[in-house]
């Protein structure tokens, strides 16, 4: 039987956002977000309100049901705006895209680059740091949880070059996880470090994309919502597994 869901798309879309989720208990760390530069001029203000309008009504009504009078109208900007900052409403997209991706790909390489920065850092704390890094933006901080909801409609409708993840987040955090490896995990092959890092990030994305399904169903005392046991738990995992190529090989 298909029980109904009878909350309207857009009730649905922000409970999403506001979700109450407990926090990951971390030493101190980068803010998420805060690499960007402050407006210096009245035209880098407006490029900051229509970046941050654009991203949350594209995450909301996504790209095609957000028109550019709907976004200059709430960032209170001049209909024009768009077209003289961005060139128009798909390179602003583009910029969203651009920006999100920065400040991920610089939140969790701060918290990586912490660990690497140590004298004689573990695996452990390798892997503890990435998926740290990994969670908290996504499922404690608002806009982290506007991204997923962004990244969602993106691939379900491609609008962005399809390499555009890889050059701008995927890639320069695997290099620096490959060299995390090579300093935790000498002797590592490079086919068994990628094996290792998609393992990691794949069940890091099933808790954040799983809490919404677990919640719906009253499922509140899962440990898939104690996002530290969680963290905990699959690095031991991880570790395991990794430090298992070493032993045995391939095989």
């Amino acid at each position: 039987m298909i029980v109904s869901d009878e909350r309207s798309p857009d009730t649905f879309v922000k409970e999403a956002i506001t979700m109450n989720q407990p926090s990951i208990t971390t030493p101190p760390g980068p803010t998420f977000g805060s690499a960007h530069a402050a407006p210096t001029s009245a035209g880098d203000t407006t490029k900051q309100k229509l970046l941050d309008t654009a991203e949350l009504l594209f995450a909301e009504q996504s790209y095609a049901e957000t028109s550019v009078r709907d976004i200059t109208a709430a960032a209170d900007c001049n209909l024009a705006s768009i077209n003289y900052h961005f060139g128009g409403k798909e390179n602003l997209y583009a910029e969203v895209f651009k920006r999100a991706l920065t400040d991920l790909r610089e939140y969790r390489m701060a918290y990586v680059q912490q660990v690497l920065d140590q004298e004689a850092p573990t695996l452990e704390d390798l892997l503890t740091a990435f998926s740290v890094a990994f969670l908290k933006p996504l499922v404690e901080d608002q806009r982290g949880r506007l991204l997923m909801l962004l990244f969602h409609r993106e691939c379900n409708m491609p609008l962005l070059p399809s390499d555009m993840f890889f050059s701008e987040l995927i890639d320069p955090l695997s290099k620096q996880m490959f060299e995390g490896y090579d300093r935790t995990c000498p002797g590592l092959a490079q086919e068994h470090k990628q094996l290792s890092l998609n393992s990691l990030v794949g069940q890091l994305m099933f808790v954040v994309q799983s809490a919404r399904m677990y919640e719906l169903a009253g499922r509140n005392e899962s440990p898939i919502l104690d996002h530290t046991r969680m963290v905990e738990h699959i690095v031991c995992f991880s570790v395991a597994g990794t430090r298992n190529y070493l032993n045995h090989g391939a095989h």
